[in-house]
């Protein structure tokens, strides 16, 4: 057997593409021309379809993988399943036609090499190659595809009926009453917010219906959030805020302020994985930790609202174990699982008030409203150190870079100050112990 011969073995796949011709009188006339003329021009031309065919192969399979279809925002979590039905058909429609692909570019190589390779074809023999045949097998029209395809763009209109249903303004009105109605009743006037909502998830349904006011300006924060600055994210909210009490008729200042915490809780829990404090955790070391093993002395707190018995070593952990003490310390952890610089306040301005209770019962005095913002700093500072938060330099550069730099109440602003004065305590007190 020739080399040709055994070379066609190996390959049978190709063997459905070619017609063979085998000519046994060299000087026989085809058509008008002779043998060795017409065999000529047949490879002449198969090698010039197989390079154009190559050359626009090769950039089809470059192609990258692009969805049709864009992940359910918050008020469809619900329809998760039908998302992910529908990103693994697409998946699959995508990886079998780069499967086809790839299959035809390889056959497409090997029968350039076929007809380039000199004297590789017997010389009484012309070779046609069958294209309808070839691009016929490793078409993208197999049943197997068109099963997919169909069943895709089932899914994919039941799946946009409900993500691109709009609301009829009136019964958006109504909705969004009767969420404010609602919080109303848990709302502090002291702070100006409220405690986490499951109708979180109903206002979320009514910014995100595609004629909402405000539809564009998020969609606008969530995909250019890393190109904006913190307080420039902050301003986008108010505006937001805004347009909706506009909407709606909303004029109370109440009302405004609710739609403000609504906001805050939706787009940061959105952004918050891509924010630049979080990004080098890995990189920074555990502040609490190191700073976990001073004395008494090293931070000289008011010992006057502490118990007297206190140790001096195992400071921080009689503290943590302290029974006027620990619901500051269990209050204060709270604030890792935030993921909005208003609810990390919240939570700082919890604490505060669980410390002054705490210094209260220990200086035995009812005048607790009056302690010095030195006293109230120092005795945070002990229950932040008392505390498991591995991540608090984080958060705290966080909040000093995201928080609103007006309009907060006294409380958060008070609560701001504390954390942006102990972030550069804690730095001092952390390069005295590293030393």
């Amino acid at each position: 057997m020739s080399d040709f011969g055994e070379w066609l073995e190996t390959h049978q796949f190709i063997k459905p593409f070619l017609t063979i011709r085998i000519q046994k009188d060299p000087y026989e006339l085809i058509g008008s021309l002779r043998f060795w003329d017409y065999r000529r021009e047949i490879h002449r031309q198969a090698v010039f379809m197989l390079e154009k065919y190559i050359y626009h192969q090769g950039e089809s399979t470059k192609s990258s993988f692009t969805s049709l279809v864009h992940r359910p925002p918050p008020k469809y979590w619900s329809y998760g399943l039908l998302f992910n039905k529908l990103a693994f058909i697409e998946q699959k429609i995508f990886h079998l036609k780069q499967k086809n692909s790839i299959g035809l570019l390889k056959c497409l190589n090997l029968l350039l090499v076929m007809y380039s390779t000199h004297d590789f074809i017997p010389n009484n023999m012309i070779i046609a190659l069958r294209t309808d045949l070839l691009f016929s097998h490793y078409s993208n029209d197999s049943s197997q595809i068109k099963s997919l395809s169909s069943a895709f763009i089932s899914f994919l209109n039941q799946y946009n009926a409900i993500v691109k249903k709009r609301l009829p303004l009136d019964l958006q009105k109504h909705r969004i009453y009767s969420i404010i109605k609602h919080i109303s009743m848990s709302y502090d006037e002291k702070t100006s917010f409220f405690p986490p909502s499951p109708l979180q998830q109903s206002f979320e349904h009514l910014l995100l219906y595609p004629d909402s006011c405000c539809y564009k300006q998020i969609t606008h924060i969530f995909e250019n959030f890393i190109d904006l600055r913190p307080q420039e994210l902050n301003k986008i909210i108010i505006q937001i805020a805004g347009k909706i009490a506009k909407q709606y008729h909303l004029n109370n200042d109440s009302h405004i302020s609710i739609i403000i915490g609504f906001l805050y809780r939706f787009i940061y829990d959105e952004v918050y994985p891509y924010i630049p404090d979080f990004h080098a955790r890995r990189l920074q070391c555990d502040i609490l930790q190191i700073l976990r093993y001073l004395k008494l002395e090293d931070i000289d707190p008011p010992m006057k609202y502490f118990d007297s018995r206190i140790p001096n070593v195992n400071f921080f952990e009689h503290i943590r174990n302290d029974p006027h003490y620990k619901s500051a310390v269990d209050t204060l952890e709270l604030i890792s699982f935030f993921t909005n610089p208003l609810d990390i306040l919240r939570g700082v301005s919890y604490c505060i008030k669980e410390i002054e209770k705490a210094a209260s019962h220990y200086s035995k005095t009812k005048d607790i409203e009056f302690l010095s913002f030195e006293a109230i700093f120092g005795l945070f500072c002990c229950i932040v150190l008392s505390s498991c938060i591995p991540d608090f330099r984080m958060i705290s550069s966080f909040v000093i870079s995201y928080s609103p730099t007006y309009g907060l109440s006294g409380s958060f602003e008070y609560g701001l100050s504390t954390i942006r004065a102990l972030s550069i305590h804690l730095s001092d007190l952390e390069k005295k112990q590293t030393k």
